[in-house]
């Protein structure tokens, strides 16, 4: 979702990522790809955010952001796409706070 509040697409952040295929930064956005410190801040650094500020992700202040309310003749905006997207969110904090618990415990095995 921050990805496309960004107007990014997969492929610009795996160009971006120096990923060799578009389909590994899907892995990344799916949840499949284990992700590292070092991965998460590149990300962060593309999206214009800190590693903090994505693991506090707190989708209402990012879905009310200034400029990037959807608007009614906006293509992209479909009704019930709202539910989705909030859905997605759900997922990916769930996932994140995954990622994050066992990054904690690799720091802490160190």
């Amino acid at each position: 979702m921050l990805r496309k509040l960004r107007h990014l697409t997969q492929q610009d952040m795996a160009d971006r990522l120096d990923f060799h295929d578009v389909r590994e930064y899907g892995r990344v956005e799916n949840g499949e790809k284990r992700l590292t410190v070092d991965l998460l801040e590149r990300i962060c650094s593309i999206l214009g955010m800190t590693l903090i500020g994505l693991l506090r992700f707190d989708e209402d202040a990012i879905l009310k952001e200034p400029g990037t309310e959807a608007k009614e003749h906006d293509h992209y905006s479909h009704p019930g796409d709202d539910a989705d997207l909030v859905a997605t969110l759900h997922a990916r904090i769930r996932h994140l706070e995954g990622e994050v618990d066992f990054l904690r415990k690799e720091l802490e095995r160190q």
